[in-house]
């Protein structure tokens, strides 16, 4: 029994170290996984709704509108198709910056790493409220710095063309409830990205740009 024991404290003079360092590789491991994956995140550039979502491969129900006549005015609510969480619905270009990307409907860190992804708690075009569209500064929205006021901004769905003058941009910290307001009662596109544009670290500023819809067809609902 005494032997027992002194062979059971050996191995546990032997296994301590071993179980530490596991600990410990193991806490760095989740810690870097958790670093990394919060500055990739489209989620951690803004807005999160805590849901991960599933990205289809192939664009779902999408094709771009290329009405060759004038585009309706007006769409009725029960002729639309919604796009689910995860549908690549649009797509946005500043031929002022040289931006052209896919959107995505609802924030995915696989969106994400593609394309811009627009946030689920924003409406999409058409709808006459906010619309919220992120992008990683590493990817196309690498040159949002070089919009300026007055500059167009496209985006083509499904449905019809939206355009967007812009009005103004802003560099504000993420946590800032006066950078967004989603309950406002018109249609203003807002694209985000992280700030500096040069960085590819999570920061805690973002940089802002504010659109006002010039044309594209109302949805009526």
């Amino acid at each position: 029994m005494k032997r027992f024991a002194v062979v059971t404290k050996s191995v546990a003079k032997i296994l301590s170290p071993l179980i530490l360092s596991f600990i410990i590789l193991l806490c760095a491991y989740l810690a870097l996984k958790q670093t990394l994956g919060s500055a990739f995140s489209v989620l951690s550039l803004f807005l999160s709704d805590g849901e991960e979502v599933v990205v289809p491969s192939e664009p779902v129900g999408f094709k771009p509108y290329e009405g060759t006549g004038e585009q309706a005015e007006f769409i009725d609510l029960d002729d639309f198709r919604f796009p689910k969480r995860g549908d690549l619905f649009a797509r946005l270009s500043i031929d002022s910056c040289g931006i052209e990307d896919d959107v995505y409907f609802g924030g995915t860190d696989a969106a994400a790493n593609r394309s811009l992804v627009q946030y689920y708690g924003s409406h999409i075009p058409g709808f006459g409220k906010p619309i919220l569209i992120g992008g990683h500064n590493n990817r196309s929205f690498r040159l949002l710095g070089e919009i300026a006021e007055g500059d167009v901004i496209t985006i083509t769905t499904g449905y019809g063309i939206y355009q967007y003058r812009v009005t103004y941009t802003r560099i504000l910290k993420a946590s800032d409830p006066g950078s967004i307001s989603l309950s406002q009662n018109k249609e203003q596109l807002i694209l985000y990205t992280c700030y500096p544009f040069t960085t590819l670290t999570l920061t805690p500023d973002r940089f802002f740009v504010y659109a006002d819809k010039i044309s594209g067809p109302v949805i009526l609902y």
